[in-house]
């Protein structure tokens, strides 16, 4: 388990994430995290920006994870409304859009940061695919068939994204600027802080730029290569805003290759000593978030809430025995029949009796009786033996 920030000394870092995880990506390691996922080759989810209840290559559910292993609490919102305003420290939000946010989200955002000091709000950029990285590093080593629909899959996967990054245009988002024109690029070197590149080897990653967020002249720079900024930080009042380029060593994936999990750590450091209560937005594939100024009744309490589903399977078990007690299947049967001739009713009645008097004695004679009348040597109540009888009938 990651130690919390405060008790990691940044040289020592590499060294205590290393017994976890592997230092290379590697095919079965990808495998491993979307068969566990329930995932599978031919339907591998791609869903982007989806923290709960999603297996998502492109997804924020392993980032969440450290973020929990650090310390902090994690939830999982839909929209923006008055109890992430009222209860949230740091907020992750991935959207799946090209675009930057609208001014009424961008403003709200704002307004968050400055209510409050010490909060952080994350902005992850949209231009990544974790599907061709994965097919990508899926498909190295093999050859043949398996080869051959690795590389349709890639295929498919490319054809997918390019169809919906070609939609994306320049624009002026006051967090940042987008522009893309500049060529798609492997990143070889890092430069910044030394808090996020000490001890990561950029040779080793496998950060991708793409589209470019051109940050504000008053923004920090923490991480960037060959002038391109990767992570940048603008202060606002007592609070923070960080900027993400992309999430190609953030997203569930990414998160796969050793030196990606460092540069996360560096994110997680960030944030402040925990316990910060994070909330990730998840737009769940609309264009922008939804700004509620009440709570929706159904929806008060926190989807993410382990007890909800805890609940939710007691219910399904009550409804089961319910339908399995009450209702009748197949074809009805009748009464039993009650036969006067029952010899057992007649004990019964008479147990019931004796048990109504409460006499103890009494029953234990009566009983006694039975059994010298009925068990002992065969005799009837008329005083004769059946055997004797039979042998008078024999002479």
């Amino acid at each position: 388990m990651l130690e919390s920030p405060e008790r990691i000394r940044r040289p020592a870092r590499s060294a205590a994430l290393a017994p976890r995880w592997p230092r290379r990506p590697s095919r079965a390691a990808l495998l491993a995290l979307v068969a566990l996922a329930g995932g599978c080759a031919r339907e591998l989810p791609s869903d982007y920006g989806h923290c709960r209840g999603s297996s998502s290559v492109n997804g924020t559910a392993v980032f969440a994870n450290l973020l929990t292993q650090a310390g902090h609490k994690v939830r999982s919102w839909r929209w923006l409304s008055p109890r992430v305003q009222q209860n949230a420290d740091v907020l992750v939000w991935a959207p799946d859009n090209f675009a930057p946010p609208s001014d009424k989200v961008r403003r709200w955002i704002e307004d968050w940061l400055l209510a409050r000091p010490g909060r952080t709000a994350i902005y992850i950029g949209r231009d990544f695919d974790g599907a061709s990285s994965y097919w990508t590093q899926v498909r190295q080593g093999t050859q043949g068939p398996q080869y051959k629909e690795l590389s349709r899959q890639l295929a498919d996967a490319q054809i997918d994204y390019n169809f919906r990054r070609s939609t994306a245009t320049d624009a002026d988002g006051e967090w940042f600027e987008v522009d893309i024109k500049p060529p798609h690029r492997q990143v070889s070197t890092l430069a910044g802080a030394p808090a996020w590149t000490a001890g990561v080897d950029p040779k080793q990653a496998k950060i991708e730029i793409g589209h470019r967020l051109k940050p504000p002249e008053f923004a920090e720079v923490l991480l960037a290569s060959d002038g391109d900024a990767l992570v940048t930080r603008q202060q606002w009042g007592d609070s923070q805003l960080l900027v993400l380029t992309n999430g190609s060593f953030l997203l569930n994936v990414a998160l796969v290759n050793h030196e990606h999990r460092k540069l996360a750590q560096a994110l997680i450091d960030q944030l402040g000593a925990p316990p910060k209560q994070v909330y990730f937005l998840d737009s769940r594939n609309r264009a922008e978030l939804s700004i509620l100024k009440v709570e929706p009744k159904d929806q008060r309490r926190d989807p993410s809430n382990p007890l909800n589903l805890i609940i939710a399977q007691l219910a399904l078990l009550g409804a089961l025995y319910t339908a399995c007690r009450w209702p009748i299947f197949g074809r009805p049967r009748g009464a039993e029949s009650q036969h006067l001739s029952d010899f057992g009713k007649h004990v019964e009645a008479l147990g019931d009796l004796l048990e109504r008097n409460a006499n103890a004695e009494r029953a234990r004679g009566r009983l006694a009786h039975y059994r010298q009348m009925v068990h002992s040597d065969g005799a009837t109540p008329g005083g004769a033996s059946r055997g004797s009888g039979r042998r008078r009938l024999i002479k």
